[in-house]
């Protein structure tokens, strides 16, 4: 008896065809998709500079958008400071462009790459404010204070009377029974009005001189 019908050679040949169509579909609808340029936020496009076969170089900016609703800041924070950012930490905002206006605002992202800012490495984060900004506008400048850590009740000195010394300690001059006596002791938080905190060392109502003076 002889049968009639397609081979298994025969079939596994029209799959491979099918295959091979599918593939060539799937090329096309990706090379689609590439041809549109789908902003990830919703907004207001600001710039388009862009002509149709224009030949572009890499990391040329051609579209802008800005968000009808929410900004945010970036700001590049030089390496000797870095250390001390986190997200989380608060910020306190205030502008050029509007006195007496001071916003709050968060750390919402550290840059893991550092930045080079006319040679000098910084590493960029941004900031995202904790209320309405409808009165802000794109492009303002603003002024940053960000709070990397935060303590009450210490006991804290100028730093200007603090001095370390090649074995690590750092040490000032205490008045004891009316003399001037190096004093060691163990300083914590610097802050950014120029005042050390004591941890160890010093007690309230202590008094100091600066090293050198009588």
């Amino acid at each position: 008896v002889i049968k009639n019908g397609n081979t298994p050679e025969a079939i596994q040949g029209q799959r491979s065809k099918v295959a091979q169509m599918q593939a060539q579909v799937a090329n096309v609808l990706a090379q689609i998709k590439n041809s549109k340029i789908i902003s990830p936020i919703e907004g207001v496009v600001t710039l388009q500079d862009l002509k149709p076969g224009e030949i572009i170089a890499p990391n040329q900016t051609l579209v802008s958008v800005i968000s009808n609703n929410s900004f945010e800041i970036e700001a590049n924070i030089s390496q000797i400071n870095i250390g001390k950012i986190n997200i989380g930490n608060k910020v306190k905002i205030t502008f050029d462009a509007f006195t007496g206006v001071e916003l709050s605002g968060t750390v919402s992202y550290v840059d893991p790459a550092e930045t080079l800012v006319d040679g000098v490495v910084n590493y960029k984060v941004k900031i995202a404010f904790n209320a309405d900004t409808i009165s802000i506008k794109n492009g303002l400048t603003t002024n940053l204070e960000i709070e990397t850590n935060n303590r009450e009740g210490v006991l804290f000195i100028p730093q200007y009377f603090v001095t370390k010394k090649s074995d690590g300690k750092s040490y000032v001059m205490k008045i004891i029974n009316g003399r001037s006596i190096e004093t060691i002791i163990n300083t914590g938080l610097l802050g950014s009005d120029g005042n050390v905190e004591v941890v160890s060392g010093l007690s309230l109502g202590d008094k100091v001189v600066q090293i050198g003076t009588k």
